[in-house]
């Protein structure tokens, strides 16, 4: 009887230490995914400005990084990045890189050096034209 009431002692103390965790976010909570934003443009800042206002403010979870990638690098989005960055509830780089082929380079360098819980979502301006890929 002493072994049961031992047993049901521990099973108790367990499952109470399992719901403190949970609530306070601890590592039996689960996975907590975050999301990267990668926004690869080419000669439009204000659709830059635009996506980084939508991403602080509306975007399904929140976002922990976005990487603004500028093909043929004008100054107009560089300087809407530095402008906007201070403001951001999350982490923004700035990437300038001279062709495409160097932009999807970094979107796979970006994919592939990422955590796994790390969703990645990409999305292409080209002259305030948006295309959005698949998030990975």
């Amino acid at each position: 009887m002493w072994v049961a009431i031992a047993f049901a002692a521990a099973v108790a103390v367990y499952l109470a230490c399992a719901l403190a965790g949970h609530w306070a976010g601890g590592a039996t909570a689960g996975a907590q995914e975050s999301e990267w934003l990668v926004l690869v443009a080419e000669g439009c800042g204000g659709a830059v400005e635009g996506v980084l206002r939508r991403a602080c403010a509306r975007w399904r979870r929140p976002i922990s990084c976005v990487v603004v990638i500028d093909v043929a690098p004008a100054d107009e989005a560089r300087a809407i990045v530095e402008r906007l960055a201070p403001k951001m509830a999350y982490e923004v780089v700035y990437l300038a890189v001279a062709n495409w082929a160097e932009a999807d380079r970094e979107v796979a360098a970006i994919r592939l050096g990422s955590a796994p819980d790390v969703r990645v979502h990409v999305i292409h301006v080209v002259g305030g034209v948006i295309r959005t890929c698949a998030a990975l």
